[in-house]
């Protein structure tokens, strides 16, 4: 991660809420830098919550300062407490779905 973070060495800030890493204006052609693979959290004692998106080539493609997107500080074990609910969630729906349509 430290390694992608020191190849970030020009930014496009998109607004107060998002920096991008990789020129914006190539990420839907042909080509572009912009491949999107997932992304993380990161804390910052400065920025407050971040979120970083990580490209399948394993650079970094911008930032989300997430406590300003939220309007207040992030609470990071509670939001990752109801990810993890809303995916068991999900999960259970799934398999729901499943057995009701083997019974149909």
């Amino acid at each position: 991660i430290a390694d992608s973070f020191a190849r970030c060495t020009t930014q496009w800030p998109e607004s107060e809420l998002y920096t991008y890493f990789i020129d914006p204006t190539t990420i839907h052609k042909p080509g572009s830098a912009w491949q999107f693979a997932g992304n993380f959290f990161l804390s910052c004692p400065v920025r407050g919550t971040l979120v970083v998106d990580v490209m399948k080539d394993g650079s970094i493609g911008g930032i989300e300062y997430l406590d300003r997107v939220m309007g207040h500080k992030v609470n990071m074990p509670a939001l990752l407490a109801a990810m993890e609910r809303a995916c068991e969630q999900r999960e259970r729906m799934k398999g729901e779905q499943g057995r009701s349509a083997t019974a149909a």
